[in-house]
């Protein structure tokens, strides 16, 4: 993955001390504030589809909200973020809309479980409309944008009144040309997929994938990224 220099990062709103390798997010603006949240987004070399993001978040005061922006779009400020806190909850994918504000997609998890002082390893993976949250190297939620990024801008988002540190945030995005594959499934066409199909299409220097890989309305899925 490609390490992110924080001191690349624009901040859209609330306060930042951005340094080559931490990102501390101190509160709302003094002035002007629309809300207490914080947003600051990577410059243009920095974007990303599919594959996947990944940042450590500490609480060093008081447990609240840090979380990964992506999907972020400058024309109309929308974007998706995906991380800790956020709803009374621990884990969540959410969306920001202008107008209407944030709306939770997925949440799991309970508030109380999540400690100050200690650093959440959380990484975002994408694939077309899939999201899957890892936090500590566990899966701990997945599910299925409403719509297509419509960008492709990523940043970090935090909420709150307190200090959220930021750390290793990085990326790994994936540039190559993209295969659709179309197969039943179940036996043998996840045999044949996974052991001819796929391997062929990467020696050729494409990213196969499939429907299920992307999208199912109505349905967590399994496998992503």
């Amino acid at each position: 993955m490609a390490s992110i220099d924080f001191t690349q990062l624009a901040p859209l709103a609330g306060l930042w001390e951005l340094r080559p390798d931490l990102a501390i997010y101190g509160g709302p603006q003094t002035e002007r504030a629309v809300g207490d949240f914080g947003l600051a987004i990577a410059d243009d070399r920095v974007r990303m589809r599919s594959g996947r993001i990944r940042a450590t978040v500490i609480f060093p005061e008081v447990r609240y909200t840090g979380r990964i922006a992506f999907g972020h779009n400058a024309t109309t400020g929308a974007y998706y973020s995906a991380g800790i806190g956020g709803y009374g909850f621990a884990y969540l994918l959410d969306v920001y809309i202008p107008g209407t504000g944030w709306h939770g997609l997925r949440t799991e998890g309970g508030y109380e479980n999540i400690s100050t002082g200690t650093p959440y390893k959380i990484e975002v993976h994408l694939r077309g409309q899939r999201v899957r949250l890892l936090v500590n190297g566990v899966r701990v939620l997945e599910g299925s944008l409403p719509n297509p990024l419509s960008d492709e801008q990523i940043g970090l988002f935090a909420f709150g009144k307190v200090p959220v540190h930021f750390s290793e945030f990085a990326v790994d995005s994936i540039d190559k040309p993209q295969a659709f594959v179309v197969t039943q499934y179940g036996e043998p066409y996840e045999t044949l997929y996974n052991d001819v199909i796929a391997p062929v299409a990467e020696e050729m220097g494409f990213h196969p994938y499939r429907a299920k890989d992307v999208y199912r309305p109505g349905v967590i899925l399994q496998d992503i990224v």
